[in-house]
């Protein structure tokens, strides 16, 4: 059965997270939810987002067909709780797996699927390298 992997946010698209939503992973379904009543500061992408989360979603999908595991891409407009619920319903996923967001938004997020009776994993946020005197990493 496949799993569904909500993309919140762009740190989504790094490598140990790409690695770790493969990992036993039959199937998945990539979701990207426009939540254009989002409030500043909530995770999520605003409709004026949209890019930055297109290529975010185009780097997973990259890397995980290389990794030769079976990808869905879906794009959904409305409430973030909302159509998460209704992917994994639609998709009949086993597993919600979401990387680690330190905020309280994320923490209701959580709380709300798995009372819904979703399987929830999250992946901890992997560490970033400091950026050098040029601003590259």
């Amino acid at each position: 059965m496949p799993i569904l992997v909500p993309v919140l946010s762009s740190i989504e698209g790094h490598p140990e997270f790409i690695a770790a939503i493969a990992k036993d992973a039959d199937s998945i379904i990539l979701l990207f939810v426009v939540d254009s009543e989002a409030m500043p500061g909530r995770f999520g992408f605003a409709a004026g987002e949209i890019r930055i989360a297109n290529a975010t979603m185009d780097r997973i999908e990259h890397a995980l067909r290389e990794m030769n595991k079976p990808v869905k891409v879906s794009e959904e407009w409305g409430p973030m709780l909302k159509k998460i619920d209704n992917a994994a319903r639609l998709y009949d996923v086993t597993e919600i797996r979401l990387l680690e967001q330190k905020n309280r938004f994320f923490e209701e997020l959580v709380r709300e699927l798995m009372q819904k009776g979703h399987r929830v994993t999250i992946i901890p946020l992997p560490p970033i390298a400091p950026k050098n005197k040029t601003g590259i990493l």
